[in-house]
């Protein structure tokens, strides 16, 4: 065997020996089935040197593969403490779920890349919430909805309701990342050659514009799904604060696009001129992206201006968001525009800040 195959080998070794020091009982070793395992080691034997080195490994192995025990022993302990939370076995078959998923389609890689990302965030913010103490309800359905939302907690005899929600890299800027690696399979000199433009830059990371519309779309993904008002994950008669973790891949989260998308969504549009149809296309302004993301740039007449309305309104129920790269908090805001029902006092948002301080190693 060649020493780049004993390397692969030995990582492989390495993994087993980590999921028999966490026990039998961890969903982590249990996502790790001795099938998995057997197909990797057959895989490595029978698979080219080069091409190794391109492949794509499961989430949950590659996951295994670069953390310590350590990390993966907390991540267990998370995730057992909020299966202890969990009321039925459908909940808890679905909370772990996503260690055994995996796409077998490119085009569904991309999906199952950012559900990982949103499942571990997700993990980690209700076993936080459950170590902080207070008063904890998970998936809890909203009064005028069929919907649930992630976590309710009671500070100072007041529910208040904690949305999560993930932006990771964005897909164009893998696809052109992978442009980039498939060239490189072709040659031995790593090159850039061949390449667009915007490819290139693509490579470089998102714009900050860019990163503008994607908190934007995130953020109407929980408000208003497909944009429409009445598929709402908020609610209208308590508090709803917005936990937004941008990956750290995705360099959002400390980037003055979140400053300009608060701003901007925070902000009172009291009549149709501030829909700046004179702006650029690279434009931040909220209204303007409202109007070529849902109505496609036509006028909006007096026949759709109550969609307009309920939609731009529909953010009042937004209490706060607090922002995390990974699970690092690094933004906190408060929208004092907010639906009477909806404000929340400053005491109330740094309680809640207070819950999710503890940073944790095994986010990716």
């Amino acid at each position: 065997m060649s020493p780049g195959k004993e390397y692969y080998v030995k990582q492989l070794a390495t993994v087993k020996e980590k999921r028999s020091q966490l026990g039998s009982d961890s969903p982590i070793s249990n996502a790790l089935t001795d099938e998995l395992l057997d197909g990797i080691a057959n895989f490595i034997n029978a698979t080219p040197l080069h091409e190794i080195s391109y492949s794509r490994w499961p989430l949950t192995y590659s996951y295994c593969c670069a953390l310590s025990i350590n990390q993966l022993r907390e991540f267990n302990d998370d995730i057992c403490l909020v299966l202890s939370k969990c009321k039925s076995k459908s909940d808890r078959k679905r909370l772990v779920g996503f260690l055994s998923h995996r796409a077998d389609k490119d085009e569904d890689k991309d999906n199952t890349l950012g559900v990982w990302f949103g499942e571990h965030f997700d993990i980690w913010t209700k076993a936080n919430a459950i170590r902080s103490g207070l008063g904890v309800v998970f998936d809890e359905k909203l009064p005028s909805s069929k919907k649930n939302n992630d976590i309710s907690v009671i500070i100072n005899d007041r529910k208040i309701r904690l949305e999560s929600t993930v932006i990771s890299e964005a897909k164009d800027i893998r696809q052109a990342w992978n442009t980039f690696r498939e060239q490189r399979k072709r040659s031995s000199v790593p090159s850039t050659q061949g390449l667009t433009v915007e490819e290139l830059r693509k490579l470089q990371g998102p714009s900050l514009y860019t990163s503008v519309v994607r908190i934007y779309r995130k953020v109407f993904d929980k408000l208003a799904r497909k944009f429409n008002p009445i598929k709402s994950q908020l609610s209208e008669s308590s508090p709803n604060i917005l936990l937004l973790s941008c990956t750290k891949t995705s360099r959002i989260a400390n980037s003055k696009a979140v400053d300009w998308a608060l701003n901007e969504l925070f902000r009172i549009y009291p009549d149709l001129s501030s829909m700046c149809s004179e702006l650029p296309d690279w434009s931040v302004n909220f209204p303007k992206w409202l109007k070529t993301e849902v109505f496609q740039d036509q006028e909006v007449d007096e026949a759709n201006w109550s969609r307009y309305e309920a939609l731009r309104d529909a953010i009042r129920k937004i209490s706060g968001v607090l922002v995390f790269n990974g699970n690092e908090l690094c933004h906190s805001r408060i929208n004092y525009n907010a639906l009477p029902k909806c404000l929340v006092s400053h005491e109330e948002m740094l309680r809640t800040e207070r819950i999710f301080t503890n940073c944790s190693d095994y986010l990716p």
